[in-house]
């Protein structure tokens, strides 16, 4: 029951975070980089109430409507641990073959909003920065570890907070 509870749940969670990224360019200009990156946020939160449905479900449909905060949570990262991983899988296919510029665009872009919002002598510091992280970022285990940990992380304080309300006391 559990297991296929956090695989449906986990699948759930993770078709909506590919959905919600094509929609996002379907009605915003692709070089918005700005709004994408909420957008983004955004339907990583939702894709984790989305596994917080799962949680809920199996309070319903195992544990007799009871359960404890703590089996929430440890089953809401379960759920989690899914669509993490597919995240970050999906991640470096849109870079390396769906949208293979997407990495100098998005680095062009805020070097640009960089430039224009600081001296000269801080932006020579804030390039050199922004360079390592793109040395970093182009590194494809390094890309699908901190994506899968992004998606994580959110997912993580929503498990937290939500277990709190998903918890029934005895």
């Amino acid at each position: 029951m559990m297991n296929t509870i956090i695989l449906k749940y986990g699948i759930y969670s993770f078709v909506l975070l590919p959905i919600m990224m094509v929609g996002s360019h379907l009605i915003i200009d692709s070089t918005n980089f700005a709004a994408h990156e909420v957008l983004g946020y955004l339907a990583m939160i939702i894709a984790s109430l989305i596994a917080m449905i799962g949680v809920a479900n199996y309070r319903k449909e195992a544990m007799n409507d009871e359960m404890s905060y703590w089996v929430a949570v440890k089953v809401g990262i379960l759920i989690l641990i899914i669509p993490s991983l597919l995240f970050g899988v999906f991640d470096l296919v849109y870079v390396n073959y769906i949208d293979p510029d997407f990495m100098e665009n998005y680095y062009s872009y805020y070097v640009e909003q960089m430039r224009s919002g600081m001296s000269a002598s801080k932006f020579e510091v804030a390039l050199k920065e922004i360079e390592v992280q793109k040395e970093f970022f182009s590194n494809p285990f390094m890309s699908f570890i901190v994506m899968s940990s992004t998606m994580f992380l959110v997912g993580l304080v929503v498990s937290l907070i939500s277990s709190f309300f998903l918890k029934t006391s005895k």
